[in-house]
C-alpha cells in the first residue's frame, strides 16, 4: 500500500471538493479507526506509471497467467509501453499457496489520471488517507490538466468479486472468503484487475520449449508471496484455527440458515474439507505467545467434528494453548473414538443440536442416516459419564413443537446438560424451506411456552434472540430477570430460580440485566443479593468460592457468559448511554439520529427515556429493515451498510431533514469494521457526507 500510494502522490495531485490536498500518511480501515498511521513517501515511477504499479504488485504477489504461476515475464501495453517483472523465489516453499482470482475490472478513464483514480478508488476501500491525523476524503486525481473524479461510493452495491464457490482444483480460493476479514487482499485483486486491463504478457515471454504456439498472456490470478507479511494481531483462541475444520457438513437440515445465503455474501461455501497443507500452514503461523496468527479466511461454519484431520489439529493446538475448545455439533460425529479424543484434549465444551429425541423425525428433518441419529442420541450419556460438559440446542419450528422439547428434557436432564438454547426460526427470502405458518405468531407462542417450561427443570433454558422475549413478556424490556442457573454452580447453590428479578447486589441497586453480569463477575467473597420472586423479596447469598460440581466449569459455556453459573440475557447498559452522550457532546450535534432495528426499537426508546431523558426529544430513531437478507430477519447485527444507507435515505425523504450525526451500534461489524457482505461502515459517512460514530454497545444477540 505504502509504495503504490507513494507512486500516486509523487506523480499526481489529489483533491477534496476541488481543493488540493497532500496526504502525509495512511492507515488501514478498522472497526474503530484506531490503527497506526504509516507515512507515505513519494516514489517517482521513473519507468512509467504502469511499470510502477506492476513492480509494486509483484513485490508481494506472484502473478498467474493463463492459470500458471509466472514469477518472471515481460509485458507491453496498448500504447507501446513495455516492462517486466521478476518475483524472487518464495522464502518458505513449504507454505500453502494462498491464491485468488483477478475479478472483472472497474470502468476507468484513459491516461495516467484515469489509472491513478481507478487504483486509488480501489485502495480507499482498504485504507484512509490522512494529513497528520486529519482524515482526507479524497475525491479526485489530477495529472497535468487532466482531472478525473474517484469512483462514487455506493453503499448499496458490492464490488464484483468473481466466483463465490471454490474454483476447480482448489488452487484459487474465492475472494469472498477474505472480503470481510482481510480486505487488503481484495484491494490487491482489484488493483491487479486494473493493471490487467492495461497490459498483455508478451507471447515471447510465455513460449514454452518445443511448443508450436505461444500462450495468450492473460492474467487470471495471483498468489501471496511471503506469508510472514500476512500475520495479524489476534486473540489467538484455538477456535481461530480449528474453525477451518468446519467447512463441510454431514447432514442437511431443512431449516439450516446456510441454504438461504445470498450469492454475494462475504462468507463462502465450502464444498470440501480444508487441504492438509493449508491447515499445517495455519498451525505453523499460530503464535499464542506473540498474539499473532495468519490472516483469517471466512467460510460458512458447518460441522467441526467430521474432518479426518481433527486429531492432529486438536493435539497440535493443545500443545500450545490451554484454553477451552468449544464446538457446536449435530452430535452424529460423536463416536466413541471422537469422545476419547475430546476427553484427551480437555477442557472442551459442546453444544449439541439435538432438536428432537424422536429418531425417525430427526432423520427426516435433518436428512441423516439411521446410524447418525443413533450416535447423536446415545452420545449424551457417554459425555455425561466422562464429565465432558455439553449444552443442547433446539429449533422451534413446527416439526419440533415445545411439547417435544419437554419430552426431550424429561429424558435428557438426568444426564446434566449445562444449558439448553432454543432458536426461534429465522429465514432469509432465498431460503427454500417452506413456511406455511405466521412467523410472528409462531415466535410469540413459542416464546411464551418455552418460558413457562423453565420452572420445571434445573437446566437453564435460553431463547434466541433473547430481545424478542424481553419485548414480548416483560413490561420493562431491560428488567434484571434471570433465566436460570447452571447446575452445580455457585449460583445454583445460592438458590436462584428462573424468573427471579435482581434488585440489589451488595450495596448496588440493579436496574438492568447488564448490571447483573458486570457486578457478579467482580464478586470475590460471599455476597448478599436481593431478588423479587413473585410478590416477595428474598435475600440470597452467592459464595464465589463455594463447592461446585459437573456440569459447571466456570464463567463460560463456550461463547455464553454465565458469571458463577448465573444465566442472564444481555441488555443495554448505563455505559451504552454514556457512549451516546459522549458522541453527541463531542460533535455538538443538534439533530442526532440513532440507528436501530425492528427487534430493538422498543428497547432503544425505553433505554434512552430512562438513562438519557434530556436527549429523548432531540434524538431521531431510524429503524433499519434487513432488505439484503429479507425473510423474517430483523436484527441490526445482520444488516448491511446498504440496509443502513437505504433506511437513512428513506427517513431523509420522509422527514425532509438531514441528521448532523449518525449513531451506529457497532455490534454488526467485525474488527475490520466490515459488515456481513464485506463493506466498511465508514462508507456511510463517505456517501452521506454526515459524521457517523460507531458505538461499542452491549452485544445483544449472543443469546
Amino acid at each position: 500500500m505504502a509504495e503504490v500510494l507513494g507512486l500516486i502522490v509523487s506523480d499526481a495531485v489529489l483533491t477534496v471538493d476541488g481543493r488540493v490536498v497532500r496526504p502525509t500518511g495512511f492507515r488501514l480501515r478498522s472497526h474503530a479507526g484506531d490503527r497506526e498511521i504509516d507515512p507515505i513517501v513519494a516514489e517517482p515511477a521513473s519507468a512509467g506509471a504502469l511499470q510502477g504499479q506492476v513492480s509494486a504488485l509483484t513485490r508481494i504477489t506472484v502473478p498467474q497467467v493463463d492459470g500458471e504461476l509466472r514469477p518472471a515475464a515481460r509485458w507491453r501495453s496498448a500504447d507501446g509501453t513495455e516492462g517486466d517483472w521478476a518475483v524472487p523465489p518464495a522464502p518458505r516453499p513449504a507454505d500453502f499457496a494462498f491464491g485468488y482470482p483477478i475479478p472483472p475490472a472497474p470502468e476507468m478513464a484513459d491516461g495516467p489520471a484515469g489509472l491513478y483514480a481507478a487504483v486509488l478508488g480501489v485502495l480507499l476501500d482498504a485504507v484512509e488517507l490522512v494529513d497528520g491525523t486529519a482524515l482526507l476524503p479524497v475525491d479526485g486525481v489530477r495529472v497535468g490538466e487532466r482531472q478525473v473524479p474517484l469512483p462514487a461510493v455506493d453503499p448499496e452495491t458490492h464490488p464484483v468479486l468473481g466466483p463465490r464457490l471454490e474454483l476447480p482444483g482448489g488452487r484459487l480460493q474465492p475472494l469472498h472468503t477474505v472480503a470481510a476479514t482481510e480486505p487488503t487482499i481484495v484491494a490487491l485483486a482489484r488493483h491487479w484487475s486494473i493493471v490487467a486491463e492495461q497490459l498483455v504478457v508478451t507471447p515471447e515471454a510465455l513460449r514454452l520449449p518445443m511448443a508450436d504456439k505461444p500462450l495468450s498472456g492473460r492474467l487470471t490470478g495471483f498468489v501471496l508471496h511471503d506469508l510472514a507479511e500476512w500475520q495479524v494481531d489476534a486473540e489467538c483462541h484455538p477456535s481461530e484455527i480449528y474453525e477451518y475444520l468446519a467447512r463441510v457438513c454431514n447432514v442437511a437440515c431443512q431449516f439450516c440458515y446456510l441454504f438461504g445465503n445470498p450469492d454475494d455474501l462475504a462468507v463462502a461455501r465450502g464444498k470440501k474439507v480444508i487441504a492438509g497443507d493449508e491447515m499445517d500452514t495455519r498451525l505453523r503461523y499460530f503464535d499464542p505467545e506473540g498474539h499473532r496468527t495468519l490472516f483469517k479466511s471466512q467460510w460458512e461454519i458447518n460441522e467441526f467434528l467430521v474432518d479426518p484431520k481433527l486429531p492432529h489439529v486438536l493435539r497440535s493446538l493443545r500443545a500450545v494453548s490451554d484454553r477451552e475448545f468449544y464446538f457446536i455439533t449435530n452430535g452424529s460425529p460423536l463416536l466413541p473414538r471422537v469422545i476419547d479424543l475430546l476427553d484427551e484434549v480437555r477442557p472442551v465444551t459442546l453444544v449439541i443440536s439435538t432438536n428432537t429425541i424422536d429418531a425417525p423425525l430427526r432423520q427426516q428433518v435433518m436428512n441423516e442416516r439411521r446410524g447418525q441419529t443413533e450416535t447423536a442420541l446415545t452420545c449424551l450419556e457417554q459425555l455425561s459419564d466422562r464429565r465432558i460438559p455439553f449444552g443442547l440446542s433446539f429449533v422451534a419450528t413446527p416439526e419440533f413443537p415445545v411439547e417435544r422439547l419437554a419430552e426431550a428434557l424429561d429424558k435428557i436432564e438426568p444426564l446434566r446438560p449445562a444449558m439448553v438454547r432454543v432458536n426461534l426460526p429465522g429465514f432469509t427470502r432465498s431460503h427454500p424451506y417452506q413456511l406455511p405458518f405466521d412467523m410472528a405468531e409462531a415466535w410469540e407462542r413459542s416464546t411464551r411456552d418455552i418460558a413457562a417450561l423453565r420452572k420445571r427443570y434445573r437446566t437453564p433454558i435460553v431463547i434466541i434472540p433473547s430481545a424478542f422475549e424481553a419485548n414480548t413478556l416483560f413490561e420493562d424490556p431491560h428488567e434484571p430477570r434471570i433465566a436460570g442457573t447452571v447446575p452445580g454452580s455457585p449460583a445454583a447453590a445460592a438458590g436462584f430460580q428462573p424468573g427471579d428479578v435482581v434488585e440489589r447486589i451488595g450495596i448496588f441497586t440493579i436496574s438492568s440485566r447488564a448490571q447483573i453480569q458486570s457486578l457478579v463477575m467482580t464478586l470475590r467473597r460471599p455476597s448478599r443479593i436481593v431478588v423479587r420472586r413473585g410478590g416477595e423479596r428474598r435475600t440470597l447469598t452467592l459464595d464465589p468460592d463455594g463447592p461446585v460440581e459437573y456440569p459447571y466449569t466456570g464463567h463460560l459455556i463456550g461463547k455464553y457468559v454465565v458469571p458463577y453459573g448465573l444465566v442472564v440475557a444481555p441488555s443495554l447498559s448505563l455505559g451504552d448511554a454514556k457512549a451516546i452522550e459522549a458522541a453527541v457532546t463531542a460533535t455538538g450535534a443538534q439533530r442526532p439520529w440513532l440507528l436501530t432495528s425492528p427487534l430493538m426499537e422498543m428497547q432503544a426508546r425505553t433505554f434512552i427515556e430512562r438513562w438519557l431523558p434530556e436527549r429523548a426529544k432531540s434524538l431521531h430513531y431510524t429503524v433499519v429493515t434487513n432488505e439484503y437478507l429479507g425473510g423474517n430477519i430483523q436484527v441490526l447485527d445482520m444488516a448491511t451498510v446498504g440496509d443502513l444507507h437505504r433506511a437513512i435515505r428513506r427517513d431523509i425523504d420522509h422527514t425532509g431533514s438531514r441528521p448532523d450525526l449518525v449513531l451506529l451500534p457497532g455490534t454488526g461489524f467485525n474488527q475490520e469494521g466490515r459488515d456481513i457482505a464485506g463493506r466498511h461502515w465508514g462508507d456511510l459517512e463517505r456517501a452521506l457526507r454526515v459524521p457517523v460514530r460507531l458505538l461499542d454497545v452491549t452485544t445483544q444477540f449472543l443469546f
